[in-house]
């Protein structure tokens, strides 16, 4: 017997990629995959929300992103900025 697995989560993190996807006409199938889109909602809300609102109902899952994640990509940042 096989167990259904849930479907991998993939971090949207540039709107363009959205943007593009609709241009394109291809939104029905991006979220036809077998994946859950997220984004982070503040990226929504300064890039998206205005001329993009539909993304939501059409599968977009909005996710807030904890002071810690914030705290992990900066230092990231600054990381590979010295290297």
């Amino acid at each position: 017997m096989t167990v259904p697995q849930a479907p991998q989560q993939l971090l949207v993190s540039d709107a363009n990629i959205l943007i593009d996807m609709q241009e394109g006409g291809l939104l029905n199938a991006f979220f036809a995959l077998p994946y859950d889109f997220i984004i982070p909602d503040i990226l929504f809300e300064e890039e998206l929300s205005e001329e993009h609102a539909d993304l939501p109902a059409r599968g977009l899952t909005l996710v807030e992103l904890s002071s810690e994640v914030m705290m992990t990509a900066f230092r990231m940042i600054i990381k590979l900025r010295n290297c």
